[in-house]
């Protein structure tokens, strides 16, 4: 499985990373135009990912913002929703507001930050994306 991690905290991206390689392969972007265009590339090419882990508060474009953006250009792409990645938002943000608005865009999930590897693995067996 490609996996994208996005937030523009270096040590959070680490993290996840190593708590995430046994399940794909791991790429990450530091923000979100950078995953817009990690996932603009992915879908041209056909290859698109299984699984993005998406920060929510981040400079520039938002992870809300990212999470719309990348729902739509799947859907440009023919992926229906629930057929593209699954999503998973990564944050410090634990209100209702911001879980809410997540989960209308099409969130799959939602982890608060620091994210503990166990909730991570229970998280991706719910989805199905691991056993």
């Amino acid at each position: 499985m490609r996996i994208l991690i996005v937030d523009d905290e270096p040590a959070c991206r680490a993290l996840l990373a190593i708590s995430l390689r046994p399940h794909g392969t791991v790429e990450q972007a530091g923000d979100g135009p950078e995953a817009i265009a990690a996932l603009a590339l992915a879908l041209s090419e056909k290859r698109s990912y299984g699984l993005i882990l998406l920060d929510i508060t981040m400079p520039g474009i938002d992870g809300q913002v990212a999470l719309r953006t990348v729902r739509l250009m799947e859907q440009k792409h023919g992926l229906a929703v629930g057929r593209g990645a699954k999503i998973i938002m990564t944050t410090g943000h634990g209100d209702k507001e911001h879980i809410l608005a997540a989960f209308r865009e099409n969130a799959d999930g939602y982890l608060l930050k620091p994210v503990d590897p166990a909730k991570l693995t229970a998280l991706l067996a719910s989805l199905g994306l691991i056993s």
